[in-house]
């Protein structure tokens, strides 16, 4: 009569959930940025971008205000739409606009670049900044 294992099976399939898990680790890092922001964050972010909407549109062909129209934002490198009149230090600055340099932005723009014509003292709670990204991401494709 042969014995049976029950925990083998619980084990065999461990193995194999992270055998899969490490396998996938670059891509799951790579797509970290996009696990973090849920369609949750994205709610609440509609609410903090209340203060952003003065200065800022976000959908193709809107206006530029006091601020430029954010559409395609995402992936572009700052100071990227034509006809707005940016400050010099961000025309210069060297950066694209992620989710890391948008929350360093949001944090306090004048610490990320300074010099920029922002006028903003920035968003403290770095939960709200990324809720706030995470509505823009959404809105700004």
């Amino acid at each position: 009569m042969s014995q049976r294992h029950p925990k083998k099976p619980l084990f065999l399939k461990a193995l194999l959930a992270a055998t899969v898990f490490l396998m996938q680790m670059p891509a799951t890092v790579a797509l970290a940025e996009e696990l973090a922001l849920s369609p949750e964050d994205a709610k609440r972010g509609q609410i903090l971008y209340v203060q952003c909407k003065a200065c800022h549109t976000l959908k193709a062909g809107e206006p530029n205000r006091v601020g430029p129209n954010l559409h395609g934002m995402f992936g572009s490198k700052a100071a990227y739409v034509e006809g707005f009149k940016y400050s010099e230090a961000l025309k210069n600055a060297d950066l694209v606009w992620t989710v890391e340099t948008m929350d360093k932005w949001l944090e306090k723009p004048s610490n990320l670049v300074p010099g920029t014509k922002m006028a903003y003292m920035g968003m403290k709670k770095k939960d709200d900044r990324e809720k706030l990204i995470a509505y823009l991401k959404q809105e700004t494709k």
